[in-house]
């Protein structure tokens, strides 16, 4: 699979139209800035506002070659939007451990890769 922006934002948008996402009120896809980068870890954890205020979501193209991957990590980065949405910090603290592992045993992901 080729990771690219659109696929990047159909996956957000697809993920944001079922529960949980669809109730934490997220930002659609064309809000969000996909970059599509070469780092050898999955995603770039970092969801910076620009100046304009949208969001950036950096996901690697090296790491990603199935689609359930992408999913996996656009979720991790959802749970970032949601929390800086409600002003906490970009952290894995104990409440984005909580909600990753119920993401894990919803969608029947490894929590141990999320």
């Amino acid at each position: 699979m080729r990771v690219t922006a659109d696929a990047c934002e159909a996956a957000y948008d697809f993920l944001r139209a079922i529960s949980p996402f669809k109730g934490w009120a997220l930002p659609p896809g064309d809000d969000i800035e996909f970059h599509i980068t070469r780092f050898d870890h999955v995603a770039d954890c970092s969801i910076v506002p620009t100046e304009d205020g949208a969001i950036r979501i950096r996901i690697s193209e090296k790491c990603h070659e199935h689609l359930t991957t992408l999913l996996m990590s656009m979720a991790h980065e959802m749970i970032h939007v949601y929390l800086v949405r409600q002003g906490k910090p970009i952290s894995h603290n104990a409440e984005f451990m909580k909600i990753g592992r119920r993401l894990c045993r919803q969608f029947g992901w490894d929590a141990g890769q999320f």
